[in-house]
């Protein structure tokens, strides 16, 4: 997708709701009221798991956080430009407009539904601090789509979790751009003779075997490459991990890698039976670019490579591919893509789908919930220890006739997520709700813009917001847990402000419950999907 952005200039029209709900009244409190949709499921009333302490209603912020959160802020937007700066204090537009509301106010706190789910999560990072975590380093894989790609709230939560809990690297790299607007925080991408394919672009292709990220860059060219330019390198002294992501088969090619025009290792890609192939790569001395080459005959399925450095620390995986759908997982052979999975062994791992979903009117809710279903369990299969966070897609609008409508299949999609998170023991995080009254035609007419003119994405500093926000979320029960060691600060943040104009509607709270994750099971074979297990077919990538 391109670059989010929004015209300060001409806003776009408001919305007209087309939903029969009712609008509740606008929030008197900080925390925001969660989305429904469809009706109530029968497992709302389970008790969730309890933890043993307080939690409060709002984020967890001591000044020492509240800098921190500044300049994660500023690593992004640029210094004098954060949304909230360091002392608490709500930033204010840098061209003020009587007639558009402040965008930075926009973005009421919303909880993590389901928040012992983090369990998992929290005590890794509690083994972290202690430094006694196994292996050093605590990885967080993020799924999604478009929002996702531009690597913006996963760059936010980089930036914020790295400042708190150590700098471990960038992480996953995909080499081969996904699309011409692919800009990940952590390098430049480039390649030659490399095509990219994924389910979603490349729906019913005889291959499933897909990367980490569900992407694979194909070539069988001598001299094709990927190349990753990093924007950033270890600390001084700090040697780098580099661990090249390939598919093995039969008649597999040849790479080698470079690192800075310096050959570092050739290797062969031709395995029997197919399975991934890895090659590492310790370097001591600084450099800049990381090089896959092809260098001989048959085809090479380069999926991808990790850049770590040799020190404790968090690690975020940006693993967002414009247009897809979490159904797309159903395309990846389970065996390739949980063999990667579990060399990451992350921690936590975050699930941000739903948008494109919302466009597919054909397909019944029902079909819908049982793919995601089937997708949950195979991320439970693949990641037994981890804790997962289902984060539901923010308001979305569409053109009918002219004019721009509410998606009415949006909140039917929030609640199945919401459901499905319960009973597959995943946090649920209701970014529909985050974006409050007015939704995604309010935050784009407001100053700054907090929303692209299309009406599907956030500006970057949208994307920020959210960040800001779900960081807030993912710590509050961690950081609660350590009271009084770390204090709320003195002033809480501003409550969201009530409605000015009209737009898509909130509506009232879903009680929520949460069940233990089930047994882990193996995987299946490795051999990929016959012909008839091929994907349904869905409306093209946007």
């Amino acid at each position: 997708m391109p670059e989010p952005r929004g015209s300060g200039d001409s806003p776009p029209p408001v919305i007209a709701d087309q939903t029969d709900h009712a609008a509740p009244p606008a929030p008197s409190e900080e925390t925001r009221e969660p989305s429904r949709g469809v009706a109530e499921d029968a497992t709302a009333d389970a008790s969730p798991p309890k933890l043993d302490y307080d939690v409060p209603s709002g984020p967890v912020l001591s000044p020492e956080l509240l800098g921190l959160r500044a300049e994660a802020q500023a690593r992004i937007l640029g210094r004098g430009a954060e949304i909230v700066d360091a002392a608490g204090e709500l930033g204010e537009p840098t061209a003020p407009d009587p007639e558009r509301e402040n965008g930075n106010a926009l973005g009421g706190f919303v909880p993590i539904e389901n928040e012992a789910a983090l369990a998992a999560f929290h005590e890794a990072l509690a083994q972290l601090e202690r430094g006694t975590l196994p292996g050093g380093k605590l990885r967080i894989l993020a799924y999604g789509a478009s929002h996702t790609q531009a690597d913006v709230y996963p760059g936010y939560l980089r930036h914020y979790l790295q400042s708190r809990f150590g700098d471990a690297g960038p992480g996953f790299v995909q080499l081969v751009p996904l699309d011409k607007w692919h800009r990940p925080r952590a390098a430049e991408l480039s390649s030659q003779r490399f095509s990219v394919h994924h389910a979603q672009r490349r729906p019913g292709m005889a291959s499933t075997w897909f990367g980490l990220s569900g992407a694979v860059g194909v070539a069988s060219t001598p001299g094709a490459f990927a190349r990753a330019e990093l924007r950033q390198g270890p600390p001084e002294g700090t040697a780098t991990e580099i661990d090249v992501y390939a598919m093995g088969h039969p008649g597999g090619g040849e790479l080698r890698l470079l690192v800075d025009d310096r050959e570092r290792a050739r290797w062969s890609t031709h395995a029997e039976p197919p399975r991934p192939v890895f090659l590492r790569s310790i370097e001591t001395a600084p450099f800049q670019e990381l090089t896959v080459e092809v260098t001989g005959t048959g085809t090479v399925r380069l999926l991808g490579a990790t850049v770590e450095w040799d020190r404790p620390g968090v690690v975020v995986d940006t693993l967002g591919i414009s247009g897809t759908r979490a159904a797309n997982w159903l395309a990846w052979d389970e065996a390739a893509w949980s063999e990667q999975v579990q060399r990451r062994h992350p921690a936590l791992v975050l699930l941000a789908y739903g948008t494109n979903e919302s466009s597919d009117e054909q397909q019944p809710i029902a079909h819908y919930e049982q793919q995601l279903r089937e997708v949950l369990e195979r991320l439970r299969r693949a990641a037994p220890q981890a804790s997962c966070l289902l984060v539901g897609p923010g308001d979305a609008a569409k053109k009918v006739g002219g004019k721009w409508v509410a998606r009415k299949r949006l909140l039917p999609i929030i609640e199945v997520q919401r459901r499905q998170a319960l009973e597959h023991g995943c946090g649920f995080w209701d970014a529909h709700a985050f974006m409050g009254d007015g939704g995604i035609s309010r935050w784009a007419r407001a100053m700054p813009p907090m929303a692209s003119a299309d009406l599907i994405h956030l500006t970057r500093r949208g994307y920020v917001k959210l960040g800001m926000t779900l960081g807030d979320a993912l710590l509050r029960a961690y950081d609660a847990a350590q009271l009084p060691t770390r204090a709320p600060a003195p002033t809480s943040l501003p409550p969201h402000p009530g409605p000015r104009g009209a737009g898509p509607k909130q509506t009232p709270d879903v009680p929520s419950t949460a069940q233990p994750f089930p047994p882990a099971q193996p995987p299946p074979s490795a051999q990929p999907p016959p012909a008839s297990e091929s994907p349904p077919t869905t409306p093209p990538a946007r």
